[in-house]
């Protein structure tokens, strides 16, 4: 007689010392669950959390059969900074808020993500139950089967799991070659292209260059940054790496990941004038286009950062990436090249505590009573 499976089991990670032995467990769910997604990496999301957290706020579960993890959900616990007269607690995925992170989900095995998660339901609406407020699951895939599946185990206690909004990320399908990525853009698109290239080498030698190596990011890194906030300071405003964490994340996230093959920072260069830059991510066989730069007072009729963009798109193609991810935001610029779109949705659930009824009070009565008698 064949004897029942025995229960999955959760055990909880809250310091950086347990974080940084998840490694190589980490990876390999991720590499069944998301793959492809250099945001639900070790890498990114564990020098996120030693940049961004304070001792006390790691709260990553794992899920397992046994002695094997079969599934982790990558979590943080902060106070709300929107509504701290109410300290509401949040469990929030790492890797959110300035860093603008895609993608992001829990990690399980293959098949077993129905399990993992309802067993992770279980844990926050019990043995957790004490620890937090409001559950926001931001970034998740929109074809993600979590997004079901939360959805069910929260109607099936009746409780609140709403949908707070959505991000797109226009996408570039690179597999026909670039000749055909080219012709996809259309006549307009490819004789606008023609017309500022023509005009940007009419002013100049114009020269485009990629690092790889960690030690030459490194060196040219205070470039890129310095041509970055150029251009937002010309618009009186600090633009990303006015934020001392996000600026010492990237400058350790971009050795750490060039050093695996995985980062490039290009350059285009005006008579030995840097105007353009891309800081990007090279990721098994996806191109993610993070972080432009510009110099708004250099060739600006050329739109210097569309061409290195259209450069950096043929580079892609012909390296034989099958994917050029222009991430997060719907620009002009961005739509000229994409033939699709990925949405990612944020989705917030309450639990049953004073501080989550007093939290959804301020949005709505209704919703608030719902919260408080299931």
């Amino acid at each position: 007689m064949t004897g029942l499976a025995a229960p999955l089991t959760v055990r909880c990670v809250q310091d950086f010392d347990g974080l940084q032995k998840l490694k190589d467990e980490w990876n390999h769910l991720a590499a069944v669950s998301s793959p492809g997604n250099l945001f639900a990496t070790w890498q990114w999301q564990a020098t996120w959390a030693r940049h961004y957290l304070a001792p006390g706020q790691l709260h990553v579960v794992l899920v397992c059969d046994g002695q094997s993890v079969v599934g982790l959900a990558p979590f943080y616990i902060r106070r709300s900074p929107h509504r701290a007269i109410l300290r509401g607690r949040e469990i929030r995925f790492l890797g959110t808020e300035e860093v603008c992170s895609s993608y992001l989900d829990v990690l399980a095995a293959s098949g077993r993500r129905s399990e993992v998660l309802t067993r992770l339901y279980r844990y926050l609406f019990e043995e957790a139950a004490g620890c937090w407020d409001i559950l926001t699951l931001a970034e998740l895939p929109s074809e993600s089967p979590s997004i079901d599946l939360w959805q069910r185990l929260f109607d099936q206690d009746g409780k609140v799991l709403e949908l707070l909004g959505f991000t797109a990320c226009p996408v570039v399908d690179l597999r026909p070659g670039w000749d055909d990525v080219r012709q996809r853009i259309g006549r307009t698109a490819r004789y606008n292209l023609a017309r500022k290239t023509k005009y940007a080498q009419a002013l100049g030698d114009l020269v485009v260059e990629r690092y790889t190596d960690p030690d030459i990011i490194s060196r040219h890194w205070e470039e890129y940054v310095a041509l970055h906030r150029e251009r937002w300071e010309a618009r009186g405003e600090g633009g990303a790496f006015a934020s001392h964490r996000f600026a010492a994340f990237h400058q350790e996230m971009g050795r750490t990941l060039a050093a695996r093959g995985w980062a490039e920072l290009d350059f285009l260069s005006l008579n030995g004038e840097r105007i353009a830059a891309i800081y990007g991510f090279d990721y098994e066989g996806t191109y993610s286009f993070y972080l432009p730069a510009m110099n708004p007072r250099v060739a600006s009729k050329a739109s210097p950062g569309a061409l290195l963009l259209a450069h950096s798109i043929e580079a892609a193609a012909r390296d034989g990436r099958h994917t050029y991810d222009l991430l997060q935001g719907l620009a002009e610029y961005k739509m000229v090249w994409a033939g699709r779109v990925r949405r990612s949705l944020t989705l917030q659930g309450y639990n049953r505590s004073v501080r989550a009824v007093l939290w959804k009070a301020l949005d709505g009565i209704t919703q608030a009573v719902k919260v408080l008698v299931r």
